[in-house]
């Protein structure tokens, strides 16, 4: 019996490193509505594997008005949600 490796993680438990290689996340900033997408190589390099996704937003800043700590992430097909 063949088991399925594209395991899914719940959003809340999802970490740094479950994140899909070749995959992106989109990033809205809340403070002036900038929006972009940002390679998942990017953020595994830059941030320990074991960091949780849901506090990623806070420690984001907008490229567009430097605001940190207003993004709101879209990681969804970055997890393979979608």
């Amino acid at each position: 019996m063949e088991q399925n490796t594209n395991k899914v993680v719940p959003l809340y438990a999802a970490r740094v490193e479950d994140l899909r290689p070749g995959s992106f996340v989109g990033v809205i900033c809340d403070a002036c509505g900038h929006s972009s997408h940002v390679a998942s190589e990017t953020i595994q390099n830059k941030l320990p594997g074991s960091e949780p996704i849901q506090y990623l937003g806070i420690k984001l800043r907008c490229e567009a008005c430097g605001e940190r700590g207003r993004v709101i992430l879209d990681v969804r097909r970055a997890l393979g949600y979608v």
